[in-house]
């Protein structure tokens, strides 16, 4: 054994040490980052409350002054807008891309774009479709769905269950 055993356990301990905090660090800042999440459903609005557009609701007694029955009231393309992260996002648009290359930008919602969202804060935003959507687009058409946010980034939804729904409330929509 010779003398220089000790530095060498000494140099050992360190690297470990220093692989430790280097993960323990890349975690942290992994788990802290901005991340959004974005998912699209139809939906119908009744005053300032938006439902799923498949929620049937019961009224007892005579309805309010004004009131629409389902098949009447119209539908929109609500985004789901979820900050799962640690830090603020801001989101600046919603909207989408068409398969011919046209773009789709949402423009009304119960929130003033840009909208910031704090860690753990969500909001919903609509999209509203045409009255006549059988004759003026399918969703068949829609490229993809999503949020810009704050810093130029482009969040895409998925399109599976705003799909399957759709195809619901225009197959069952009295014509």
């Amino acid at each position: 054994m010779g003398s220089n055993e000790g530095p060498d356990w000494l140099a050992l301990y360190g690297a470990i040490l220093a692989t430790l905090v280097a993960t323990w660090q890349g975690l942290q800042w992994w788990l802290e980052r901005r991340r959004i999440s974005v998912s699209c459903y139809l939906a119908k609005r009744i005053g300032n409350t938006i439902l799923s557009s498949g929620m049937n609701i019961v009224l007892e007694g005579e309805p309010p002054a004004g009131w629409l029955p389902d098949h009447l009231l119209q539908r929109f393309i609500a985004f789901e807008i979820k900050n799962t992260g640690g830090k603020r996002v801001v989101v600046t648009t919603f909207g989408g891309h068409l398969k011919n290359g046209q773009g789709i930008v949402g423009l009304e919602g119960p929130v003033k774009l840009p909208h910031t969202l704090e860690p753990g804060d969500s909001v919903t935003l609509g999209l509203p479709l045409p009255v006549d959507i059988r004759t003026v687009m399918s969703l068949d058409h829609v490229k993809d769905l999503g949020i810009w946010d704050g810093l130029g980034r482009y969040r895409k939804a998925r399109l599976r269950t705003l799909k399957r729904q759709y195809a619901n409330w225009i197959r069952e929509r009295p014509r």
